[in-house]
C-alpha cells in the first residue's frame, strides 16, 4: 500500500513524496528499487523525490486510504517548533 503526496519545495515549488507500507522489512535497496521502477515508467518531473516507509496508512472504515491524512502528517512534522 502506498500514498503519494505533493510537498512544497523551494527550488521546484513542489516535489513528490511517497509514503510506502512495505510487506517486508524495508531497507535502502528497496527504496532504490522503487526509485528505479518509477524512473523507467514516468517522466523525470513525475518521479518520486522522497520515499518514506511507514507501518500503516490511515484508512476509512471501508479500508480506503484517507487521502488528506498523509499531507496533514507531513505538514505537522515540518511545522513543529524547533529547539
Amino acid at each position: 500500500m502506498a500514498e503519494v503526496i505533493g510537498i512544497k519545495d523551494e527550488i521546484r515549488s513542489e516535489v513528490i513524496k511517497a509514503v510506502v507500507v512495505p510487506s517486508a522489512k524495508p531497507n535502502e535497496s528497496l527504496a532504490e528499487e522503487l526509485r528505479h521502477h518509477v524512473k523507467t515508467r514516468l517522466a523525470a518531473h513525475q518521479s518520486t523525490r522522497i520515499i518514506v516507509f511507514a507501518e500503516s496508512l490511515p484508512t476509512t472504515a471501508t479500508g480506503k486510504i484517507k487521502r488528506a491524512e498523509p499531507q496533514r502528517q507531513h505538514a505537522a512534522e515540518n511545522n513543529s517548533p524547533e529547539d
